[in-house]
């Protein structure tokens, strides 16, 4: 599976248009990688494939169900974990020993 350009080389990767594949009985969407995605624009983007969200959390979006490439079906929902800690791009929080 291709995978999309890091959103250092380009920003605006993740609001472009949903992929879609063909199949014997059509084209279908593929769910869009939603990580790294404000809860607003993240819930701006399932609406336009049709789907409904189920949040957890605040801030930004860390994971997402189904997964990015997946398949999607008009009407189903997609349940998004955010956090406010998440820094696109940047490092993984270092975790502290118990003193």
């Amino acid at each position: 599976m291709l995978q999309p350009a890091p959103c250092a080389v380009n920003p605006l990767w993740k609001l472009q248009s949903p992929a879609f594949i063909g199949t014997a009985t059509g084209s279908s969407a593929l769910l869009p990688d939603l990580r790294g995605l404000g809860a607003r624009d993240a819930l701006r983007m399932l609406a336009r494939l049709g789907l409904t969200a189920r949040l957890m959390g605040a801030g930004v979006v860390i994971e997402q169900d189904p997964a990015a490439g997946s398949p999607i079906e008009r009407g189903s929902v997609a349940t998004l974990t955010l956090d406010r800690d998440f820094d696109v791009g940047g490092p993984a929080p270092a975790t502290r020993a118990a003193p």
